[in-house]
Formats: C-alpha cells, structure tokens, sequence
C-alpha cells in the first residue's frame, strides 16, 4: 500500500474544494498559476491522457516541467505502475475507461485476482472503480471524460486512499 500512503497527502486539499492549491506546485515552464492550472483543467470539455498523467504527478508531489516523459519517470521512480508507451496518448481524449484503468493501476487499487485476469481491460477497470464508488453506476468505458471529471475522479480517489491508510 506504498502508493496508498502517497496518493492520500491531498486527500484534505481535494476535499476542502481546492482552497488550498495555490500552495502545490505548477510547472515552471508555463507561466499559469496553480489556480489556472486547475480552473482550466476543471473547465475542460474533454480531459486528455497528458491530463490525467500529470494530475496523479501533481497530486504526489512533482514540482517539474511540464512534459509528460518527466512526470511518467516521476511516477515511476515512486512506484506506481505505468504502461509502457504511455506518452504517446499524451493527447488522446481520455475515456472514463481508460482514466480508470490508468488511475487504479497505478495506485495498485485496480484489484486482485481479476485484475491479473483482465489486466488491459477498461471495462473491468470501470467496474473495478464503480465498485470502489470512484463512479456512477451508469458509468460506461467508451465515455469521455471531461477535466472536471477527472478532478472529481481524482478527488474520490484521494479519499478512498486515505480510508484505506486509516485501515492499515
């Protein structure tokens, strides 16, 4: 549950409704704050791969540039899991189902023994998370995702991981 411990430290920000973001850390290669970083990204009609990468960097304490080569290696470097090739959807429209398979694989919440069955499976993974009350029932893999529902995504995963912490 290493990733559990490091998704949870803004599990407290996301849920005070991101009065706190001013004090995370943005890219210093653009010249956006950290409340624009996030009001555009909330105000997305269509949330990308790059988004979603970047947000999980953000939320686990990268303070780098903005490229997604950077903030994968971050990831990495903090063990969580991603897939190989992972940065040439950089600009992908992100559906729910690849936002879950994505989210919950890296954080290792993706399940136990099913998820090794159907590893590569965004259906699965959108099961897996509806299961886990990260989305609505009616929530369908082929789905876009929009920049506020990433957040929002984000959000309940934080506060799911802190439950989770407060177990072990």
């Amino acid at each position: 549950m290493k990733n559990v411990n490091a998704v949870s430290r803004l599990a407290v920000l996301m849920a005070a409704g991101f009065c706190l973001i001013p004090f995370l850390s943005v890219s210093p290669v653009s010249a956006q704050s950290e409340s624009e970083y996030y009001d555009l990204l909330l105000n997305k009609q269509t949330a990308t791969h790059e988004d979603a990468i970047r947000l999980l960097a953000r939320m686990n304490g990268y303070a780098g540039q903005a490229w997604i080569s950077d903030e994968i290696e971050f990831l990495s470097k903090k063990d969580f899991r991603m897939e190989p090739g992972v940065e040439k959807l950089a600009g992908v429209p992100l559906t729910v189902g690849a936002a879950s398979h994505l989210m919950l694989h890296a954080t290792r919440l993706d399940g136990g023994v099913m998820s090794w069955l159907f590893r590569k499976t965004q259906r699965y993974s959108v099961r897996q998370a509806v299961y886990l009350g990260l989305l609505a029932d009616d929530a369908s893999p082929d789905d876009v995702m929009s920049g506020r529902g990433l957040l929002g995504f984000a959000s309940k995963l934080i506060e799911l991981a802190g439950k989770n912490e407060k177990k072990d």
